[in-house]
Protein backbone atom coordinates (compact mmCIF):
# COMPACT_ATOMS: atom_id res chain seq x y z
CA UNK A 1 0.00 0.00 0.00
CA UNK A 2 1.17 3.49 -0.71
CA UNK A 3 1.22 6.19 2.20
CA UNK A 4 1.37 9.81 2.40
CA UNK A 5 3.39 11.28 5.23
CA UNK A 6 1.77 14.15 6.95
CA UNK A 7 2.60 16.05 9.90
CA UNK A 8 2.90 14.46 13.95
CA UNK A 9 -0.45 14.17 15.25
CA UNK A 10 -1.13 13.09 18.83
CA UNK A 11 -4.57 12.11 19.09
CA UNK A 12 -3.85 8.17 20.29
CA UNK A 13 -1.02 9.51 22.63
CA UNK A 14 -2.98 9.20 25.63
CA UNK A 15 -4.55 5.89 24.59
CA UNK A 16 -0.96 4.19 23.70
CA UNK A 17 0.39 5.18 27.16
CA UNK A 18 -2.81 3.99 28.63
CA UNK A 19 -1.69 0.46 27.15
CA UNK A 20 2.09 0.54 28.03
CA UNK A 21 1.16 1.45 31.88
CA UNK A 22 -1.10 -1.62 31.73
CA UNK A 23 1.23 -3.71 29.99
CA UNK A 24 4.30 -2.23 32.50
CA UNK A 25 3.01 -1.65 35.43
CA UNK A 26 5.15 2.03 35.36
CA UNK A 27 3.64 5.54 35.51
CA UNK A 28 3.66 7.93 32.08
CA UNK A 29 7.41 9.01 31.69
CA UNK A 30 9.24 6.96 33.80
CA UNK A 31 12.21 4.66 33.26
CA UNK A 32 11.10 1.50 32.83
CA UNK A 33 12.48 -1.34 30.95
CA UNK A 34 9.47 -3.33 28.61
CA UNK A 35 10.83 -6.52 29.30
CA UNK A 36 10.88 -8.24 26.79
CA UNK A 37 14.70 -7.82 26.20
CA UNK A 38 17.24 -5.24 24.39
CA UNK A 39 17.77 -5.10 20.68
CA UNK A 40 15.52 -5.45 17.67
CA UNK A 41 13.74 -8.46 18.68
CA UNK A 42 12.56 -7.27 21.77
CA UNK A 43 11.78 -4.09 20.70
CA UNK A 44 9.56 -6.09 18.05
CA UNK A 45 8.12 -8.57 20.46
CA UNK A 46 7.15 -5.24 22.39
CA UNK A 47 5.26 -3.42 19.36
CA UNK A 48 3.53 -6.99 19.15
CA UNK A 49 2.05 -6.68 22.73
CA UNK A 50 1.45 -3.06 22.40
CA UNK A 51 -0.23 -3.60 18.85
CA UNK A 52 -2.54 -6.70 20.18
CA UNK A 53 -3.81 -4.69 23.30
CA UNK A 54 -4.63 -2.14 20.71
CA UNK A 55 -6.00 -4.21 18.81
CA UNK A 56 -8.25 -5.65 21.38
CA UNK A 57 -9.79 -2.48 22.27
CA UNK A 58 -11.21 -1.80 18.69
CA UNK A 59 -8.63 0.27 17.50
CA UNK A 60 -6.60 -0.22 13.54
CA UNK A 61 -2.92 -0.49 14.93
CA UNK A 62 -0.22 -2.06 13.49
CA UNK A 63 3.07 -1.46 11.27
CA UNK A 64 4.19 0.12 8.07
CA UNK A 65 5.69 -2.83 7.10
CA UNK A 66 4.89 -5.85 9.22
CA UNK A 67 7.39 -6.84 11.65
CA UNK A 68 8.18 -10.21 13.32
CA UNK A 69 10.53 -11.75 15.81
CA UNK A 70 11.85 -14.62 13.81
CA UNK A 71 12.81 -11.90 11.12
CA UNK A 72 13.98 -9.42 13.24
CA UNK A 73 16.55 -12.61 14.58
CA UNK A 74 17.48 -12.81 10.63
CA UNK A 75 18.10 -9.33 9.88
CA UNK A 76 20.56 -9.25 12.45
CA UNK A 77 22.69 -11.01 10.49
CA UNK A 78 22.44 -8.52 7.41
CA UNK A 79 24.19 -5.15 6.50
CA UNK A 80 23.21 -2.28 8.83
CA UNK A 81 21.34 -0.57 5.83
CA UNK A 82 19.29 -3.64 5.17
CA UNK A 83 17.89 -4.39 8.13
CA UNK A 84 14.40 -2.34 8.33
CA UNK A 85 13.29 -3.17 4.70
CA UNK A 86 14.12 -7.63 6.20
CA UNK A 87 12.29 -6.89 9.60
CA UNK A 88 9.85 -4.23 9.22
CA UNK A 89 9.06 -0.84 10.46
CA UNK A 90 10.78 0.46 13.64
CA UNK A 91 7.55 2.14 14.95
CA UNK A 92 3.78 1.44 15.16
CA UNK A 93 0.71 2.93 13.92
CA UNK A 94 -2.58 3.78 15.41
CA UNK A 95 -4.99 4.66 13.30
CA UNK A 96 -7.16 7.91 14.54
CA UNK A 97 -10.57 6.81 13.07
CA UNK A 98 -11.11 4.59 10.09
CA UNK A 99 -8.67 2.77 8.78
CA UNK A 100 -8.28 5.22 5.53
CA UNK A 101 -7.38 7.95 7.67
CA UNK A 102 -4.40 9.54 9.62
CA UNK A 103 -2.41 6.69 11.34
CA UNK A 104 -0.55 8.25 13.58
CA UNK A 105 3.47 7.14 14.39
CA UNK A 106 5.11 5.75 17.67
CA UNK A 107 8.46 4.61 18.18
CA UNK A 108 7.42 3.19 21.39
CA UNK A 109 11.01 0.90 22.40
CA UNK A 110 14.10 1.59 23.04
CA UNK A 111 16.15 -0.11 20.93
CA UNK A 112 19.50 -0.37 22.34
CA UNK A 113 18.28 -0.95 26.47
CA UNK A 114 15.30 -2.04 26.13
CA UNK A 115 13.14 0.59 27.62
CA UNK A 116 9.71 1.64 26.88
CA UNK A 117 9.31 5.23 25.10
CA UNK A 118 6.32 7.28 26.36
CA UNK A 119 4.26 9.13 23.55
CA UNK A 120 3.87 12.88 24.61
CA UNK A 121 0.44 14.61 23.94
CA UNK A 122 1.40 17.82 21.50
CA UNK A 123 4.67 17.09 21.05
CA UNK A 124 6.36 17.42 18.08
CA UNK A 125 8.71 14.92 15.98
CA UNK A 126 11.65 12.91 17.73
CA UNK A 127 12.60 13.03 20.96
CA UNK A 128 11.92 13.51 23.91
CA UNK A 129 8.68 11.02 23.34
CA UNK A 130 7.59 8.63 20.83
CA UNK A 131 5.65 10.31 18.55
CA UNK A 132 6.47 10.39 14.79
CA UNK A 133 5.31 11.64 12.18
CA UNK A 134 1.89 10.33 10.58
CA UNK A 135 1.05 8.05 7.07
CA UNK A 136 -2.45 8.24 5.61
CA UNK A 137 -2.98 5.52 3.06
CA UNK A 138 -3.69 6.57 -0.93
CA UNK A 139 -6.15 3.68 -1.71
CA UNK A 140 -8.62 2.06 0.16
CA UNK A 141 -8.23 -0.15 2.89
CA UNK A 142 -10.70 -2.53 5.03
CA UNK A 143 -11.16 -1.88 8.68
CA UNK A 144 -9.33 -5.07 10.49
CA UNK A 145 -10.47 -6.97 13.05
CA UNK A 146 -8.84 -7.97 16.61
CA UNK A 147 -6.12 -10.40 14.36
CA UNK A 148 -5.17 -13.81 15.27
CA UNK A 149 -5.64 -15.13 18.46
CA UNK A 150 -2.57 -15.71 20.03
CA UNK A 151 -1.54 -19.00 20.28
CA UNK A 152 -1.77 -20.31 24.56
CA UNK A 153 0.37 -22.25 26.49
CA UNK A 154 -1.17 -25.28 27.12
CA UNK A 155 1.06 -26.21 30.10
CA UNK A 156 -0.56 -24.01 33.27
CA UNK A 157 2.55 -21.73 34.75
CA UNK A 158 5.15 -22.07 36.47
CA UNK A 159 5.68 -25.28 35.05
CA UNK A 160 7.45 -28.41 36.98
CA UNK A 161 10.25 -31.00 36.40
CA UNK A 162 12.59 -28.20 34.69
CA UNK A 163 15.57 -29.33 33.05
CA UNK A 164 18.69 -27.60 30.92
CA UNK A 165 21.43 -28.72 28.87
CA UNK A 166 24.53 -26.93 27.62
CA UNK A 167 26.35 -28.70 24.99
CA UNK A 168 29.14 -27.55 23.24
CA UNK A 169 28.46 -25.14 19.69
CA UNK A 170 31.55 -24.49 18.00
CA UNK A 171 34.94 -23.43 18.67
CA UNK A 172 34.47 -21.89 22.38
CA UNK A 173 30.48 -21.16 22.15
CA UNK A 174 28.27 -23.06 24.15
CA UNK A 175 24.14 -23.95 23.37
CA UNK A 176 21.93 -24.47 26.15
CA UNK A 177 18.41 -25.93 26.30
CA UNK A 178 15.40 -25.53 28.46
CA UNK A 179 12.64 -28.20 29.12
CA UNK A 180 9.78 -27.91 30.85
CA UNK A 181 7.33 -31.32 32.61
CA UNK A 182 5.31 -32.32 30.45
CA UNK A 183 1.92 -33.01 32.19
CA UNK A 184 0.48 -35.45 29.83
CA UNK A 185 3.23 -38.04 30.11
CA UNK A 186 2.67 -39.06 26.39
CA UNK A 187 5.22 -38.74 23.61
CA UNK A 188 4.63 -35.76 21.14
CA UNK A 189 2.35 -34.23 23.14
CA UNK A 190 1.69 -31.55 23.80
CA UNK A 191 4.01 -30.52 20.74
CA UNK A 192 6.27 -32.51 18.77
CA UNK A 193 9.20 -33.27 19.94
CA UNK A 194 7.50 -33.85 23.83
CA UNK A 195 9.57 -36.12 25.83
CA UNK A 196 6.95 -38.42 28.08
CA UNK A 197 8.51 -36.44 31.14
CA UNK A 198 9.50 -33.23 29.44
CA UNK A 199 9.22 -31.02 27.15
CA UNK A 200 11.57 -28.72 25.33
CA UNK A 201 10.95 -25.17 25.11
CA UNK A 202 12.62 -24.10 21.51
CA UNK A 203 10.96 -21.81 19.31
CA UNK A 204 11.73 -24.31 16.32
CA UNK A 205 9.37 -26.78 17.67
CA UNK A 206 6.33 -24.89 17.02
CA UNK A 207 4.00 -22.22 18.17
CA UNK A 208 2.74 -24.50 21.42
CA UNK A 209 6.58 -24.49 22.44
CA UNK A 210 7.14 -21.00 21.66
CA UNK A 211 4.53 -19.84 23.78
CA UNK A 212 5.56 -21.56 26.60
CA UNK A 213 8.48 -20.54 26.56
CA UNK A 214 7.75 -16.77 26.18
CA UNK A 215 5.34 -17.57 29.20
CA UNK A 216 7.26 -19.69 31.70
CA UNK A 217 10.92 -19.05 30.77
CA UNK A 218 11.21 -16.28 28.78
CA UNK A 219 15.38 -14.79 27.96
CA UNK A 220 18.18 -16.86 29.89
CA UNK A 221 20.27 -15.05 32.43
CA UNK A 222 23.56 -16.57 33.10
CA UNK A 223 25.09 -16.67 35.95
CA UNK A 224 28.97 -17.38 37.64
CA UNK A 225 28.99 -19.10 40.41
CA UNK A 226 30.97 -16.98 43.18
CA UNK A 227 34.35 -18.28 43.90
CA UNK A 228 34.24 -21.12 41.28
CA UNK A 229 37.08 -18.75 39.52
CA UNK A 230 36.76 -15.58 36.90
CA UNK A 231 35.75 -16.21 33.44
CA UNK A 232 34.50 -14.00 30.56
CA UNK A 233 31.29 -15.13 29.20
CA UNK A 234 28.86 -13.45 26.91
CA UNK A 235 25.89 -14.12 24.41
CA UNK A 236 28.10 -13.44 20.95
CA UNK A 237 24.78 -12.53 19.25
CA UNK A 238 21.89 -10.10 21.30
CA UNK A 239 19.14 -12.32 19.12
CA UNK A 240 20.61 -15.60 19.92
CA UNK A 241 20.33 -15.54 23.84
CA UNK A 242 20.44 -18.87 24.79
CA UNK A 243 24.56 -19.29 23.28
CA UNK A 244 27.37 -18.09 24.84
CA UNK A 245 30.98 -17.65 24.18
CA UNK A 246 33.66 -18.15 26.90
CA UNK A 247 36.21 -16.02 25.65
CA UNK A 248 38.41 -16.01 28.94
CA UNK A 249 39.32 -18.38 32.33
CA UNK A 250 37.39 -20.89 33.94
CA UNK A 251 34.49 -20.87 36.33
CA UNK A 252 31.15 -22.80 37.27
CA UNK A 253 28.36 -21.47 35.17
CA UNK A 254 24.31 -21.83 35.60
CA UNK A 255 21.49 -20.30 33.89
CA UNK A 256 17.54 -19.22 34.79
CA UNK A 257 14.96 -17.71 32.94
CA UNK A 258 13.69 -14.33 33.42
CA UNK A 259 10.07 -15.45 33.72
CA UNK A 260 10.98 -17.03 37.00
CA UNK A 261 12.11 -20.07 36.12
CA UNK A 262 14.70 -21.86 38.01
CA UNK A 263 18.20 -21.89 38.00
CA UNK A 264 19.86 -24.69 36.22
CA UNK A 265 22.68 -27.36 37.80
CA UNK A 266 26.17 -25.52 37.63
CA UNK A 267 28.44 -26.48 33.92
CA UNK A 268 32.32 -26.10 34.66
CA UNK A 269 33.10 -24.53 31.19
CA UNK A 270 36.68 -22.73 29.94
CA UNK A 271 38.12 -20.83 27.61
CA UNK A 272 39.05 -23.67 25.46
CA UNK A 273 38.46 -26.19 22.54
CA UNK A 274 35.53 -27.31 23.29
CA UNK A 275 34.90 -24.91 26.15
CA UNK A 276 33.32 -27.26 28.42
CA UNK A 277 33.75 -30.73 30.19
CA UNK A 278 32.13 -32.72 27.91
CA UNK A 279 30.55 -36.19 29.27
CA UNK A 280 30.05 -39.57 27.05
CA UNK A 281 26.29 -38.24 26.41
CA UNK A 282 28.20 -35.44 24.32
CA UNK A 283 27.13 -32.50 27.03
CA UNK A 284 28.39 -30.64 29.74
CA UNK A 285 28.63 -31.27 33.16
Amino acid sequence: MDWTIGPVMTTRAGLVNTVMTGLTGCEVGSDCSHGEGVGEVGAQKWMNRVIYELRKMGVCAGQHIAGDVELRRRAAALKPGKRALAAGTDEIAVAQGACDGPWEGYKIANYGGGKVIWAIEGAGEGPPGANRRSWTPKSGCSTPGPGPTPVACPIPPPGENWAYDLKPHGGMLLDASAYVGNPTHTKDLPWPGCGVNRCPLSYEKGPLAKACSLLMFGDPVWLVEPGSGTCTVFPPDENSLMTVRVSSGSCKLSMRGTKGSPQSQKWSVFASVPACDVAPSGLCR
